[in-house]
């Protein structure tokens, strides 16, 4: 009689094992895409130079930057690498000089001298 009166139910306890272990398999399968989300690079690609990140831009307008050099001074070339565009400019007083902008927020990012 005692083995009729009071049979332990394990209906919920296998309930809960198997949400448990659906939860477990989960979070694996989400961590192993996370990872190899960040190893692979990401979303997008990060090849601008460190301290350079600009904020997202998409749909607003465009950005204007002036290049200061002298009035017998002419731009020669100009070069698209990534996120940053290299301008080359002849000065008669200074040589070559090289600036070098983020194209994502139109900042300068720095100058070259290349001397006479």
């Amino acid at each position: 009689m005692a083995d009729d009166e009071e049979q332990p139910n394990f209906r919920v306890l296998k309930i809960v094992v198997v949400v448990l272990g659906i939860a477990i398999l989960a979070m694996t399968g989400i961590i192993i895409y996370k990872g190899v989300e960040m190893f692979s690079g990401g979303a997008g690609e990060t090849d601008a130079p460190a301290g350079a990140a600009g904020p997202d831009i998409s749909g607003s307008d465009p950005w204007t930057y002036s290049i200061d050099y002298p009035l017998q001074g002419r731009i020669q070339d100009s070069q698209l690498d990534g996120n940053v565009l290299m301008v080359r400019a002849l000065s008669s007083g200074e040589g070559v000089v090289i600036y070098l902008i983020d194209v994502r927020n139109g900042s300068l990012i720095g100058q070259v001298f290349e001397g006479k």
